[in-house]
């Protein structure tokens, strides 16, 4: 009976952390019972104070004790091995891939870099389009946004939200302005709910509260920056500080448009019409290209009409200086053209030389194309990214 009892006592026994402070070398057993663990001779002890002292004045143990203040811990001094030096090639060539060109080349130039490198260590590169793409997701990705957390950490900061959805942040830090990209976020349905939503869980993501937020900056887009019920309503409840700032080169473009749609609409269709006529056929190309050599032999070559563009509206300021600017020469190639051109374009001909013998149209496009010139001057000065560009 007093075995028993015994018996049930000792398995009741748990390990007591102050047994650390008075025996340095004891610790907790790691087969997940509750004995006492030697860490000099490796052994397990059952749980009882005596078993420590007995322990503790062992021949065994106290062989282990001087043996541990004699000896001396080796210093090991360990040098890159050539296969890291190899994966710090493959992260540079990826990086280099990534800023330069399509990451469809590296299945190239990894082959052609391993196969003219017989010798050295870059013989054994084995970089492709898969493997390029898992070093900038999993490493280069991960090293940049953890870079970019240290910098903004507990900083006040202005966010950029531009129509693809790509968020920026910038941050004062080391007395300069730092602007990084933070993340592209794909969204499916665009109410100023859903982008303030984005928006907040993307700057949770970098550790960065909405309410430090004090320059909010967007295109001019209604669910942007209206007053009522946009992303900026959202922001402003958020963070009462914030300032707006609406983008500039969008609103000069908009000035530009509404201006242009109080003029004549034979200009738009001029604008549209004229590049797409050339855009569509190389013989019309090669046609104007000698009829210009001939009407100005000064002049190098015919030059090109830029497509018409529907979205950046200042670019057209590019295509209306150069219809100006060939004015005689185009009207000379429709009146050829429009003879010899297939039914279904001969009509489009006839508009487009009737526009182009007319005196007023051509006084608008002289009245237009220094304004537009002047607009697109002052877009490309706020779309620089150094203030001396």
């Amino acid at each position: 009976m007093a075995l028993k009892w015994k018996g049930l006592y000792d398995s009741g026994k748990k390990y007591s952390k102050a047994w650390e402070s008075k025996f340095s070398w004891v610790s907790k057993a790691s087969d997940g019972t509750e004995n006492a663990f030697c860490k000099l001779c490796h052994t397990t002890i059952k749980l009882k104070t005596s078993n420590l002292t007995n322990h503790e004045k062992s021949t065994k143990h106290m062989q282990r004790v001087k043996l541990s203040t004699t000896m001396k811990p080796i210093q090991v001094v360990r040098t890159p091995r050539a296969c890291d030096e190899l994966k710090t090639t493959e992260i540079k060539l990826a990086v280099s891939v990534a800023c330069h060109s399509a990451l469809l080349t590296i299945d190239y130039l990894g082959k052609v870099i391993s196969r003219n490198a017989t010798g050295s260590k870059l013989e054994d590169l084995k970089l492709h389009r898969w493997k390029c793409t898992k070093i900038l997701t999993n490493v280069v990705a991960p090293a940049l946004k953890g870079e970019l957390i240290a910098d903004v950490k507990g900083r006040k900061f202005s966010l950029i939200v531009d129509e693809t959805m790509d968020y920026q942040t910038t941050v004062q830090a080391k007395e300069t302005i730092l602007t990084a990209f933070v993340d592209l976020v794909s969204l499916v349905h665009t109410c100023a709910d859903d982008i303030f939503n984005a928006i907040k869980e993307c700057l949770a993501g970098i550790d960065l509260k909405l309410e430090d937020c004090v320059g909010y900056g967007s295109d001019g887009a209604s669910v942007m920056v209206g007053e009522h019920d946009s992303v900026w309503t959202r922001i402003l409840a958020v963070a009462p500080n914030c300032i707006k700032m609406t983008c500039i080169c969008y609103s000069l473009a908009l000035c530009v448009q509404h201006a242009f749609e109080k003029l004549p609409s034979s200009l738009g269709f001029l604008l549209a019409e004229i590049p797409k006529w050339f855009s569509k056929s190389t013989i019309c190309r090669e046609v104007y290209k000698t009829l210009y050599e001939l009407m100005s032999p000064d002049n190098d070559q015919a030059p090109p009409f830029e497509k018409y563009s529907k979205t950046r509206w200042l670019v057209r300021g590019k295509v209306i200086f150069k219809i100006l600017m060939n004015w005689g020469e185009l009207k000379a190639y429709f009146m050829v053209a429009q003879p010899a051109s297939t039914q279904s374009a001969r009509y489009k001909a006839h508009l487009l030389l009737d526009m182009l013998k007319d005196p007023t149209i051509l006084l608008y496009f002289h009245f237009a194309s220094p304004l537009v010139t002047e607009f697109k001057r002052v877009n490309a000065f706020f779309q620089a990214t150094e203030s001396g560009s």
